[in-house]
C-alpha cells in the first residue's frame, strides 16, 4: 500500500508577498509530526488572487484537490480556510472530498477555528472567508483611489504606507497648460486651445485640466488628501469642470434621443390638433415626425432632443428640496419596515435550518441538501441586513446631500442615462406654433404629478 503523504499549501494574491512564510511555519509542523522530508510535498500558488481566477485554474490548488480525491494525503497543512478558496462553494467542494477522504487539516495560523469536519460549520467559515474576501477588494479600490498611477507631471515615490506624490520634469508645462486655459471663454477657443497644447503634452488635455489631483483631492467627492503636492486651488478644478464638461460637453456622453428611443420606450409624440401619433420620416442627414392628417405639424429629431433636455432642466429647477426630503425619509421609513420583517423571518428559518443540520449530521446526503437551504437564506439575510444599514445611512445622510443633488442635477442632467429619461418624459405634443412636453417632474414640487412645459417654435 502507498503511504500517504503531508501536503504544505500555500497562496499569495500578488508576487509582491512573501509566500515563503506560509511555506517555512508549514514545514515547521510536518517536521513536529515526524513526517520524513521524502514524504512532505509543497504545492505553492504564488501571486494568484482566488478572486480573480477559479479553483480550477490555480494549478497548485488543483494538483492537491486531485491528490486528495486519489486518496494520497493523510495530512494537509495551510495557513487559513482563505488560502484554500475565498469563494465558499469552490471551498465546500474541497471540504466534501476532504472530510470523504479523512484528510486531517491543519491550520498553521493559531488564530484560526480548527478545522470542523463537519459540512455545514464550515460552510459557515467558508461564507465568512468570503465576505471578508469582499471587503479587502473593497479596501483595495479605495486605496487606489487615493494612490493612483502617478499623472503627467508628478513622481509616486515611498513605500506603502508612506507613498507621496512629488513634482515630476514636466510640472512646469502643467502649470503653464492651467494658466493659459484661464483665457478660455467658449468651446471654440477650447477647441483652437487644444490643438495647440496636444503637440506639447502627453495625454488628454481635458483630463488634466478636470482631474482634482493638481489640487490635491481626489474621487467625485473633492476629498482633501495630504500627500499629493497640489499646483492649483480645488476651485480653479471645479470652474473648469463647469466650463469643459458642463458647459461645453466634454468627456460627457449625451443621450442620444433618436428614433428608437422615443419608438421602444413608447413616448407619445402627438399631433396638437388631432391628437394623433407623428410618424417618422428618414432623410439622409435627419429624422423628422410629421403628422399624416396635418402637414404643418412636423418637428425634426435635432431639435425635439433639445426641447426634451431644455425642458428637464427647466422642471428641475422647480424642485422645492424640503417636499424630496419628506417623501424621501416616508419612502425609506416603508422600505425599513418592509426589510426589518423579512430580516426576522428569515431569522427564525435560519435557527430551524441550523437545528435540522445538527439532526441530520450522520445523513450526507440530507445534509448537503439542508445546507445549500441554510446557505441560501444566510445569503439573502445578509443582503437584507446590508440594505438595513445602507438605508438607516441614507435616511441620516438625507438632509445633508438633497439640496446639492438639486443644485447639481441640471449641471449633469446630458449624463443621464436614457433609462432615468425614459421614467421621466410621460408624451410630446407638436402644435403649429408650440410644442407642449409633459414630465414626471412636478410630483415633488406640487399636488399636480404632472409639470407641463410649453416650447414656442
Amino acid at each position: 500500500m502507498q503511504q500517504k503523504i503531508c501536503v504544505i499549501y500555500a497562496r499569495v494574491s500578488t508576487q509582491l508577498q512573501n509566500i515563503e512564510f506560509q511555506v517555512s511555519s508549514g514545514k515547521r509542523i510536518a517536521n513536529t509530526l515526524a513526517y520524513d522530508e521524502q514524504d512532505i510535498v509543497i504545492l505553492a500558488d504564488d501571486g494568484i488572487s482566488s478572486l480573480s481566477k477559479k479553483a480550477e485554474e490555480r494549478d497548485a490548488l488543483s494538483q492537491l484537490h486531485k491528490l486528495i480525491k486519489m486518496d494520497r494525503v493523510a495530512v494537509l497543512i495551510v495557513f487559513d480556510r482563505d488560502r484554500l478558496a475565498r469563494h465558499m462553494f469552490e471551498y465546500l467542494i474541497l471540504v466534501e472530498d476532504i472530510i470523504k477522504n479523512n484528510v486531517e487539516v491543519i491550520f498553521s495560523n493559531p488564530c484560526v477555528e480548527k478545522f470542523s469536519k463537519v459540512l455545514s460549520r464550515e460552510a459557515e467559515l467558508g461564507l465568512d472567508a468570503e465576505v471578508d474576501g469582499k471587503r479587502i477588494a473593497a479596501r483595495n479600490r479605495e486605496v487606489r483611489k487615493y494612490y493612483p498611477s502617478a499623472p503627467y507631471g508628478y513622481l509616486k515615490i515611498g513605500k506603502k504606507g508612506e507613498t507621496r506624490y512629488v513634482f515630476a520634469e514636466h510640472i512646469a508645462i502643467v502649470r503653464t497648460l492651467f494658466d493659459d486655459f484661464k483665457f478660455n471663454n467658449s468651446k471654440k477657443d477650447f477647441q483652437i486651445f487644444k490643438k495647440k497644447w496636444q503637440k506639447k503634452i502627453k495625454g488628454n488635455i481635458e483630463k488634466i485640466l478636470t482631474n482634482p489631483f493638481y489640487s490635491a483631492h481626489v474621487g467625485t467627492e473633492f476629498e482633501k488628501v495630504h500627500h499629493i503636492e497640489p499646483i492649483v486651488d480645488i476651485n480653479l478644478i471645479k470652474e473648469n469642470i463647469e466650463k469643459i464638461n458642463i458647459q461645453w460637453g466634454y468627456g460627457l456622453k449625451k443621450p442620444v434621443l433618436n428614433d428608437f428611443f422615443f419608438k421602444q420606450l413608447q413616448i407619445p409624440i402627438i399631433c396638437g390638433i388631432c391628437k394623433k401619433s407623428l410618424v417618422s420620416q428618414t432623410s439622409k442627414s435627419n429624422i423628422h415626425y410629421k403628422c399624416p392628417e396635418h402637414k404643418k405639424i412636423k418637428i425634426s429629431q435635432i431639435r425635439l432632443n433639445e426641447l426634451v433636455l431644455d425642458n428637464l432642466k427647466y422642471s428641475i429647477k422647480t424642485i422645492d428640496p424640503d417636499v424630496i426630503r419628506q417623501k424621501s425619509i416616508a419612502q425609506i421609513n416603508t422600505f425599513i419596515s418592509k426589510l426589518e420583517k423579512e430580516k426576522r423571518e428569515f431569522q427564525i428559518k435560519l435557527t430551524e435550518v441550523s437545528l435540522s443540520n445538527q439532526r441530520l449530521r450522520n445523513n450526507h446526503d440530507k445534509l448537503k441538501l439542508a445546507l445549500t437551504s441554510f446557505i441560501n437564506i444566510k445569503n439573502i439575510y445578509e443582503e437584507i441586513n446590508d440594505k438595513l444599514e445602507k438605508l438607516k445611512d441614507l435616511k441620516v445622510a438625507i438632509n445633508e446631500f438633497t439640496s446639492d443633488v438639486i443644485r447639481n442635477a441640471n449641471k449633469s442632467i446630458l449624463s443621464y442615462s436614457i433609462d432615468t429619461l425614459r421614467a421621466l418624459i410621460i408624451s410630446i405634443e407638436v402644435g403649429q406654433v408650440d410644442v407642449r412636453i409633459l414630465n414626471r417632474v412636478g410630483f415633488f414640487n406640487s399636488d399636480n404629478y404632472n409639470t407641463e412645459v410649453m416650447y414656442y417654435e
